[in-house]
Order: structure tokens, then C-alpha cells, then sequence
């Protein structure tokens, strides 16, 4: 079935009014004739319309202003001048993630030290890299979080949504990577925090996936703990090694062809301080550890 440009522009100016943000029309009537073939003069509807309205719908968002990271009263501060004054103070910043492509798009996001949860203090600044893919959501409390409640019909409380898609307000060398994005804020209250990443409609699932993290915010900083005792000048620190486990090893294929057929990989693996670089060896690795099975010259 086929429909003149008249009849589809109508179309178009309906579509606008009804599904994406206000387009003028001479905006529209402009793409139908750049899409549409000059040689007949007339558009086939199926199909091409939704291209167009896509075409048009994606200019119309490439002209909407940045999206702004939102504060959340008594728990994050996302102001600018709040996160200044919180370096200012010398207060920690938690990155969550590694760079230089992933940080927060990581999906499962990487674990903390302990695997449970994040430290941080009030005062700190968390902060999240990421780009126009995923956002990041503060959600309510620890059931919402472990079972990505996140619609209205799943919870009495949805989450709020601090860090937005479309911030385009990460400092110069980012960009480079695909990391349009950042969240900064500053840790207001102690208590566990819970992020997320969620697109309505339930076009993204990191969720699920496992991108998520907790951070659990004290008023005082954990003490460090005590350095270790320094090393004997002639040490060599974590001498690495590995060796077949003595208690599994029994019956150990004499052949190793025969030991390459079996499988039978039991390694343990060690670390020490040697008393010198050249005495990190394996006979120094199997004479520090019992289980090391020793084999016979």
C-alpha cells in the first residue's frame, strides 16, 4: 500500500504529538523527502514510516538538554558545590570499578575487597563512570535490591534514579573510551547504600546480571591495620611457587604421557620468603611445605 507525501506527513505530525517530544513540521516534511525515491514520487508506508520516526525521534533526543545528576535529601549530595567542598575537606572518593573502558558498565560489577560491601565514611564521595548504556539508581532498601525490584508494581517504594543516561559531563580523556557519563555524590548519612542499573520497560537487565553494588557508610574510618614487621635485608618477599599436593598425589602417573591423559592437575600453590632470589626454586618451595610431594632423583 502506498500513501502521498501529504498523507504521510499527516501521519508524522500525529506521531509527534503522540509519541515523541514536539517536531516542527517542516522538520519532518525535510526527512520524508531525503528518504523518499525521487523517481516516483510517492512513499511505500510499510515498513519505511517507522524508519523515519525513528530518524526523527533520535534528532529530536540529540537536541534535548543534558540530563542532571539528582541529590537524594539526607543521603547524597550531588551538587557540585557539595562535592567540591568534600575534596576540599580531604574526604575519600570511592570509584566504583577499574578503568580505562569499564568502570560501573561492568556487568557483574566487580566485588569489593571483603565480597559483602564497600567502605566508605560520611563525607566521602562516590563516584560512577558509565556510558549512555546504563544509569544508576539508588534503591530503597535490601529486598528491592537483591530481587531488582524496580516498577511500582513490585515495590511500595520505587528506587530513585540519581545518575541519568544522558549527562554527557565526564572530564576530558573519557570520552575517548565511550564514558559520556558521571555521577558524583557525596555520602550524607551513615547506613547501607544500594545501587543499581535499570532502563524501564525492561530493556536492561544488569541488574539481574549482577550490576549492582553495596556500600556500607560509618561516621568514623575503620583503623588501619599495623604494618607488617620488616623483612630481614637478605629475604625475598612472596616467593610464589607450586607443587603436587602430597595428600592427593598417591598413585601419581609415574609416565607423564599417562599423567597428560588423566588430568590429574593437583597443585597447590604456595608463597614464602626466600632467603635469596636464586634460592626461589622448587626444591626450596617443596622443603617449606609438608604437603609438597617430593619426588625422588
Amino acid at each position: 500500500m502506498s500513501q502521498t507525501l501529504a498523507g504521510i506527513h499527516d501521519d508524522l505530525r500525529a506521531s509527534c504529538r503522540g509519541a515523541m517530544p514536539c517536531i516542527k513540521s517542516a522538520t519532518i516534511k525535510s526527512a520524508i523527502v531525503n528518504v523518499a525515491n525521487p523517481r516516483l514520487g510517492r512513499y511505500t508506508k510499510s515498513g519505511s514510516i517507522l524508519l523515519v520516526l525513528f530518524q526523527l525521534y533520535a534528532g529530536a533526543q540529540a537536541q534535548l538538554p543534558p540530563a542532571l545528576p539528582k541529590s537524594v535529601d539526607g543521603r547524597l549530595d550531588a551538587s557540585l558545590e557539595g562535592v567540591v567542598a568534600s575534596f576540599l575537606s580531604n574526604a575519600h572518593e570511592l570509584v566504583v570499578g577499574h578503568g580505562p573502558y569499564t568502570y560501573w558498565n561492568q556487568v557483574p560489577s566487580r566485588e569489593p575487597p571483603n565480597g559483602v560491601a564497600f567502605q566508605a565514611v560520611v563525607g566521602d564521595v562516590i563516584t560512577f563512570f558509565f556510558n549512555n548504556e546504563n544509569n544508576v539508581f539508588l534503591m530503597a532498601n535490601e529486598d528491592d535490591y537483591d530481587n531488582c525490584y524496580f516498577e511500582s508494581s513490585d515495590t511500595a517504594t520505587p528506587p530513585t534514579l540519581v545518575g541519568p543516561q544522558r549527562m554527557f559531563n565526564t572530564p576530558p580523556g573519557y570520552k575517548a573510551f565511550g564514558l559520556l557519563n558521571v555521577y558524583r555524590a557525596v555520602l550524607k548519612a551513615e547506613g547501607m547504600y544500594y545501587f543499581s542499573c535499570y532502563r524501564p520497560g525492561g530493556s536492561c537487565t544488569h541488574c539481574k546480571f549482577g550490576q549492582k553494588i553495596k556500600v556500607n557508610v560509618t561516621l568514623d574510618r575503620p583503623p588501619a591495620s599495623p604494618p607488617a614487621p620488616p623483612l630481614p635485608c637478605n629475604l625475598v618477599e612472596n616467593c610464589e611457587c607450586a607443587c603436587c599436593d602430597g595428600d592427593k598425589c598417591q598413585g601419581y602417573p609415574a609416565n607423564e604421557n599417562d599423567f597428560l591423559e588423566t588430568g590429574f592437575h593437583q597443585y597447590v600453590h604456595f608463597s614464602f620468603n626466600a632467603d635469596s632470589a636464586a634460592s626461589c626454586n622448587a626444591d626450596a618451595c617443596s622443603s617449606q611445605f609438608a604437603r609438597c610431594m617430593r619426588w625422588p632423583a
